[in-house]
């Protein structure tokens, strides 16, 4: 049976002619699919009349569902109901909604014939060219190309090759914008699989034109042993940089094991201060950033949870180069100093300390174990070192002290 609603009143009458009859369907074909009434096809009907409200009830199932057209718009569920008054059309049980730029698929779907809007609740599955979500409950303004999801919603977007999960989100296609709400959690992702997540508290913002997603409020990236955490964030994804603003920090733990060291050991690093970019190709976290205020805190220490060595650096700025998931080369530069305290030399008793000032100074890592450093004084304020060897101290005396003061580029 296919109904044009425009003719209502004819259509009513055939109804009471139908019914008195005893027929189950009705052949009249009234209208076409360029129609903009929204037309019907199912295999039974009946009319209501309910508190000054007209009400055409069609009956389908899964094999022979109801159908309905409006220009571009398809739909389709198992039964629907149309109110003439409203025009608002409702289908239950695995209703779609189709037109040429994205299918819902839903429990429950309305459709409103005048603005041609619609509205999917219940296990909605929403399918497009480049991205596919799923939520609870979606509105869909049709002419504005606005999408509201909520309910929880889980994205997956090509375009920025990641899945969003959030409590609600907005999408316009016709700005390429999106927002997601409440907790959203971002996937970045390739063909091998996990590549980073970041998440925050707020608001992750989707600007599908520049290729950038913004986040505030208590922003977590997580990138293998990597996490950085900071108040707000902006990840470019075509040169993969994640800017850091508000309070930034910077934590890696590594397990490693070097030769110089009797067992594995746990390194656990702290890099601050005003603003960071964390670096990331072809899978990995090449460098860390920092600019102002850079403070940095390495602590190793081995199986036993004894340590082995610690480093601090302060600077105006500081670089952090990795390799292997390892840092390679820390540089820090402007007013830098920097403490290094190792707790055994060579694996033998006794321990060293360095301390250091300059304009520039960096620090050599080999697999993860700081293996040398030079200082520059470039800018006039000069190079200078301390250098502190402690032995063990000779039964029955004092504990004896070695202490050399070093001006040179290189302490090793």
């Amino acid at each position: 049976m296919r109904i044009r609603l425009s003719a209502f009143f004819i259509i009513s009458a055939v109804l009471c002619v139908i019914a008195a009859a005893g027929q189950a369907r009705l052949e009249t074909e009234t209208g076409d699919k360029d129609s903009q009434q929204l037309d019907f096809e199912a295999p039974k009907f009946q009319f209501k009349s309910l508190d000054e409200m007209n009400i055409i009830i069609y009956s389908g199932d899964s094999a022979n569902p109801v159908k309905a057209w409006q220009l571009d718009v398809e739909l389709q569920a198992n039964t629907a109901t149309y109110n003439t008054k409203t025009t608002e059309a409702r289908f239950h049980g695995n209703a779609v909604f189709k037109d040429s730029l994205r299918q819902l698929n839903a429990d429950t779907l309305i459709y409103y014939n005048d603005t041609r809007n619609a509205v999917a609740v219940g296990n909605v599955v929403v399918t497009e060219k480049g991205r596919m979500f799923r939520a609870g409950k979606v509105k869909y303004h049709k002419d504005e190309r606005l999408i509201e999801a909520m309910d929880y919603v889980y994205v997956h977007d090509d375009s920025v090759r990641s899945t969003i999960t959030g409590a609600s989100a907005v999408f316009n296609d016709s700005t390429r914008y999106g927002l997601v709400n409440g907790s959203p959690v971002m996937v970045r992702e390739d063909e091998i699989g996990s590549i980073i997540m970041i998440s925050c508290d707020d608001t992750l913002e989707i600007d599908k034109v520049n290729k950038t997603v913004r986040l505030w409020e208590n922003v977590v990236i997580t990138k293998d042993s990597l996490t950085v955490k900071s108040v707000r964030a902006l990840y470019d994804d075509s040169s993969e940089v994640i800017s850091l603003s508000g309070n930034p920090v910077a934590e890696m733990i590594t397990i490693n094991s070097p030769d110089n060291a009797e067992s594995p050991l746990q390194m656990f690093s702290t890099v601050t201060g005003d603003s960071m970019r964390v670096f990331l190709s072809e899978r990995k976290v090449t460098g860390v950033d920092v600019i102002g205020g850079a403070h940095s805190t390495t602590v190793s220490t081995d199986s036993t949870g004894s340590l082995f060595d610690r480093s601090i650096m302060d600077s105006s700025a500081m670089r952090l180069a990795m390799q292997d998931n390892l840092v390679s080369v820390v540089t820090a530069e402007g007013r830098a100093s920097s403490y290094y305290h190792r707790a055994k030399i060579d694996n033998q008793e006794g321990m060293f300390i360095n301390e250091a000032e300059g304009d520039t100074i960096y620090f050599f890592f080999d697999e993860g174990v700081i293996s040398q450093m030079r200082i520059s004084g470039f800018g006039g304020t000069g190079a200078r070192g301390k250098y502190y060897r402690y032995k063990p101290a000779p039964e029955d005396s004092l504990k004896t002290k070695e202490t050399e003061t070093v001006r040179s580029e290189t302490l090793n």
